[in-house]
């Protein structure tokens, strides 16, 4: 997946540098950002994210 930015998100009160990413292939531990087009899922810290081109598969 195409790394688009960092960004500062606010997860359990705090503010942590998260990465992102746009559409494709990628294996992430959150905290992440995908912007997919038509929605944006957020990954939370202690989790963990796969993507390809069917979709995001989240796992704890």
């Amino acid at each position: 997946a195409e790394r688009r930015d960092t960004r500062r998100a606010r997860f359990d009160g705090d503010w942590l540098d998260t990465a992102v990413l746009g559409p494709g292939q990628a294996e992430v531990d959150g905290p992440a950002i995908f912007e997919l087009p038509g929605s944006t899922l957020v990954v939370p810290p202690g989790w963990r994210a796969r993507s390809d081109a069917d979709g995001v598969v989240m796992e704890r």
